[in-house]
């Protein structure tokens, strides 16, 4: 009372001063702390600063490390293009030799895929003419395995043909383990699009004769990309294609047989590229059209659909989607945030005080919101192409913006920021599937929030316009530390499902090759659990069944004893631990066929229940307790106290008159060395006489 009366005379005295600036730096302190911007500007060094077009995230040495392939060019602007080797410090080293990066032409498109299936990404690259009298030939850098690449001109149509080609994706449209190869035509006229089916010997067959490819009125009279997805879940590569020129874009549905349906089922518009990702949880592909307007000076909005399954698109007209208008063109999902569903990032052209690209963060219930201040909206300007990877390996995606001028890397800061939301990065090797898994589904399974949540990921060739995310898929975890289970579905058709997988992590899976592992995470050694006590096991698995099976030791291994014969898989099973006190228990978890397993990595205790010294359970060891023990100890009739373990004071094995004094110094507040008055009882103790008069 004393200390609220002087704080009130002061605050009376100084005229409230200090309690408004206390008020005040606490808001300050809060608007600093949500106003925290989730990326910082870093600007690739570059010899080469011009018309950036589209840039492509892919590991093309195997180093675990993302790297970035930057296309480069416009009308009247021959140049080379950019390859980044990611140094893994956060670095890059620019690559200036080689065909890739010296070729200098009029690029666009680029796509990485391992079209040949030996391990190591390739690179086929669009170009156009600078008149429509010039060599438009496009390029397939074939990767060597040492960090070259060489320039193929023997592998067929691909790089033989003369097209005014401005996009490019792989995709196994026929399943049959190669990757085959779309081409977005037209650049300054119409012009039918191209179809090369891998022939699975390094060559490829040019598909004529089939709507998709032989109609000039179905494709673009300028710039527009592609990409190929499997909106239906009916397992083979649909492929979407945008118009560029206020014409209708389509949806193609393969039918298989190099069947293709046109379906024309979104509204026409200026459209420059599309990005497709599953932004409401439901299971299938969702699709964000970015429009970039009939002239240079008459923007347009883009365009965003809700997959309902069916060939049911529903178009979202709420929010900035249906009255924000941009001159678009780059765009790409990925769940910045890492709390469990997909954000957008849309580049726009034209400066960045008119026309910011635009940075939407999911909310979760269908709707988004903008981020105005960030730094990679607020500060972004004549954007082209933009692709997400994870480029630091810290779990969160960053963006690499292609732009007129300085390109952009915007890293995401959000764990600096105090986001400890979890992830985990999912790396597929196709054995009978294509090498690098492009068009294979991954879904995963975790209880976010108290909250079961199923997202989609699927693998792809391209984003957006000209770019590709990394091939990596990547979730957002929010608190979830295991992911209950994992199914990819192969484009060959097969399924893989893996349970109980720990978070933050880079999971590799090969198809068809089980790499089953279980982790008892706890007990791991040094617990002390008492009888009748409930406590929790928890173990982390990969490529292990649905159920499990448990059992522990009280002899360091030597025997074994069931805790239950089969139990869900997930990671958690609750105990009550048995009446059998040990100083050397063990747990073991294993597949229900009894492999793989584990064991804790050392042993723990289980203790016997009560409070040491306390012998009549009244939960204060006193004089009372000490002469119960010293009547037993002369053979005093006390079974009513039996067995009487917390009596073993000194943990000695035996009930005697020493522990009886023990008690007794404690009762009288005697500093003593033993744990008299804590819990645990001490196992193995011999009775004393009064147990057995």
């Amino acid at each position: 009372m004393k200390m609220v009366y002087f704080f009130r005379r002061f605050l009376m005295k100084h005229d409230y001063r200090l309690l408004t600036g206390i008020v005040f730096l606490i808001l300050i302190t809060l608007a600093n702390l949500y106003s925290q911007d989730p990326f910082v500007k870093l600007e690739p060094s570059t010899s080469i600063l011009g018309w950036s077009q589209g840039v492509c995230w892919g590991d093309y040495n195997n180093d675990g490390w993302q790297d970035a392939y930057v296309t480069n060019g416009q009308a009247g602007h021959k140049q080379g293009n950019l390859l980044y080797l990611n140094d893994g410090d956060g670095t890059f080293t620019q690559i200036t030799s080689g065909a890739i990066v010296t070729d200098a032409v009029i690029s666009a498109g680029a796509t990485w895929g391992d079209y040949d299936n030996n391990g190591t990404l390739d690179l086929y690259v669009t170009s156009t003419a600078d008149n429509t009298t010039d060599s438009k030939i496009n390029f397939l850098y074939r990767n060597n395995g040492d960090g070259s690449f060489t320039k193929m001109t023997s592998a067929g149509p691909p790089v033989s043909d003369n097209e005014y080609s401005c996009a490019a994706s792989w995709g196994d449209y026929d399943n049959d383990g190669y990757l085959d190869l779309f081409l977005k035509n037209g650049w300054y006229n119409k012009q039918p699009n191209s179809l090369y089916r891998s022939d699975g010997d390094g060559t490829f067959t040019d598909i004529t004769g089939i709507t998709l490819v032989s109609s000039a009125s179905d494709v673009a009279s300028f710039i527009a990309g592609c990409s190929w997805v499997d909106y239906d879940g009916d397992g083979d590569l649909d492929l979407f294609t945008c118009s560029g020129s206020g014409a209708n874009t389509f949806l193609w549905r393969n039918d298989g047989d190099e069947n293709f349906v046109k379906l024309a089922l979104f509204d026409a518009g200026d459209s420059q590229a599309c990005s497709w990702g599953d932004y409401d949880n439901d299971g299938d592909p969702d699709l964000f059209i970015a429009n970039y307007g009939e002239s240079e000076t008459t923007p347009e909005t883009n365009f965003l659909y809700r997959n309902d399954g069916s060939d049911t698109f529903v178009k979202i007209t709420t929010g900035d989607f249906g009255t924000s208008a941009k001159f678009s063109q780059g765009s790409a999902w990925g769940d910045l945030d890492n709390d469990g569903d997909l954000d957008l990032y849309v580049g726009n052209d034209g400066n960045a005080t008119t026309y910011p690209s635009d940075l939407y963060y999911n909310n979760g219930d269908g709707t988004f919101t903008k981020n105005t201040t960030s730094v990679a909206a607020s500060d972004a300007g004549f954007i082209y192409g933009v692709a997400m990877a994870d480029y630091n390996n810290d779990g969160f995606l960053d963006i690499f913006a292609a732009r007129e001028g300085q390109n952009y890397l915007y890293k995401n800061v959000e764990p600096t920021n105090g986001n400890t939301n979890h992830w985990i990065k999912i790396k597929l090797i196709g054995m009978t599937s294509n090498k690098s898994g492009i068009g294979a589904q991954v879904r995963i399974r975790a209880t976010i929030n108290s909250v079961e949540k199923w997202q989609m990921r699927e693998i792809s060739g391209q984003t957006g316009y000209a770019s590709q995310n990394s091939l990596i898929a990547h979730f957002g975890l929010g608190n979830a530390t295991v992911v209950s289970e994992i199914r990819i579905e192969w484009p060959s058709g097969s399924d893989q499902t893996l349970f109980s997988v720990g978070a933050d992590q880079l999971l590799t899976v090969t198809e068809g090759v089980s790499s089953e592992s279980i982790t008892v995470t706890s007990p791991n050694g040094g617990e002390a659990w008492e009888v009748a006590s409930l406590q929790t096991i928890t173990w982390t698995s990969s490529g292990v069944s649905s159920t499990v099976q448990l059992d522990y030791s009280i002899d360091n291994g030597s025997s074994w004893t069931p805790i239950t014969a089969s139990t869900a898989n997930d990671g958690i099973y609750d105990w009550t631990i048995p009446d059998t006190p040990s100083d050397l228990c063990l747990v073991r978890v294993a597949d229900t066929d009894g492999n793989p397993s584990d064991v804790s990595n050392s042993v723990f205790s289980i203790i016997a229940p009560g409070m040491i010294g306390d012998v009549n359970s009244d939960e204060t060891p006193n004089s009372t307790d000490a002469l119960i023990i010293l009547s037993c100890d002369v053979g005093l009739d006390v079974t009513s106290f039996c067995p009487m373990d917390c009596g073993d004071v000194n943990n000695d094995g035996f009930i005697n008159s020493t522990d009886a004094l023990i008690i007794l110094s404690y009762d009288v507040g005697l500093e003593i060395p033993y744990p008299v008055g804590e819990s645990g009882c001490y196992s193995g103790v011999t009775p004393c006489p009064g147990c057995n008069p």
